[in-house]
């Protein structure tokens, strides 16, 4: 809400030296369709990258059906990759929330 905030203020972005070299880095979106999930996240988080899904009701062997943005699309460091799975109730989730 605070950045919502900023953003809508006008107010100016100030990063550090590490964090401008962060979101400066530029990465290939990983090839994660037919992963199970666990793979899929250690895969996306080995990379500097975060990931969400659509569904609660899944575990950590359930396949990955398709993701956004697509494999071998530029993206910059800390980007968030959408992972569509098999099957799962619709409620979306971020990757920290994911045990």
């Amino acid at each position: 809400v605070i950045e919502q905030t900023l953003n809508y203020l006008e107010v100016p972005k100030i990063y550090s030296e590490n964090e401008l070299q962060a979101i400066q880095e530029i990465v290939e979106a990983p090839d994660v369709i037919g992963m199970c999930v666990s793979e899929a996240g250690r895969t996306i988080t080995e990379m500097g990258l975060k990931y969400t899904t659509e569904y609660e009701d899944f575990n950590l062997e359930t396949t990955i059906t398709d993701q956004y943005p697509s494999p071998g699309t530029a993206i910059t460091k800390g980007s968030i990759i959408d992972l569509y799975l098999e099957k799962g109730e619709h409620n979306p989730a971020l990757s920290e929330e994911i045990p």
